[in-house]
């Protein structure tokens, strides 16, 4: 009986091993599928701790507009127009590309999902700029204020080196060294007087 099996199943086997030689190997399936119109999607970014985000140009256009939607509700300063000018060209950008990939280009920053990333730590400065910090209401009326870029810091105006300032301690630092060299003769002059009152040795 078993020859009798292995002479039936044999020709099967036979034709099962060049049907599976005909098929094209695996490298060649994948060159083929790259020329396929179907979109090309990755599947990790090569980043630690950033996700892949398959629809990064809706959710950039998402913050960016509700960005652009806040700062309008806050205070006419400096920072707020830079922040309202800096969302609506990356918005513009955004707009005009069509994939991930463009936008990277485009914008030139980093991946999609570190620009995702980038917008969304924007968006919250903005809010914590706007009402707990509020710088503006921490400075004088006078513009020369903000020449200083420390000030935007915490740096009080009284701790910031101006040339005046500057004199004046290297000023304090002569007076101080006059003082320590009339000190030091003095010493030297009353230890003088008690070598000189001391009784001669025999």
């Amino acid at each position: 009986y078993m020859g009798i099996v292995l002479f039936f199943f044999q020709p099967f086997e036979m034709l099962r091993l060049c049907l599976r030689s005909s098929r094209p190997s695996a490298p060649r399936r994948v060159a083929r599928s790259l020329h396929t119109s179907r979109p090309v999607f990755k599947i990790e970014t090569g980043l630690a701790g950033y996700d892949v985000v398959p629809n990064a140009k809706e959710v950039l256009k998402s913050i960016y507009t509700r960005t652009l939607e806040d700062v309008e509700d806050y205070p006419d300063v400096d920072y707020n127009r830079f922040v309202k000018t800096f969302t609506e060209h990356r918005l513009k950008l955004v707009e005009k590309c069509n994939t991930p990939e463009e936008i990277e280009e485009a914008i030139d920053c980093g991946i999609a999902e570190e620009l995702i990333d980038q917008a969304e730590k924007e968006f919250k400065l903005l809010h914590y700029v706007n009402q707990e910090w509020k710088p503006w209401d921490q400075v004088d009326t006078d513009p020369s204020y903000w020449n200083n870029p420390g000030l935007l810091f915490g740096v009080h105006p009284e701790d910031i080196v101006t040339p005046e300032r500057l004199a004046k301690t290297e000023k304090s630092v002569e007076e101080g060294l006059a003082r320590h060299q009339k000190l030091q003769q003095e010493i030297a002059e009353l230890e003088a007087q008690i070598k000189a009152a001391e009784p001669a040795s025999a």
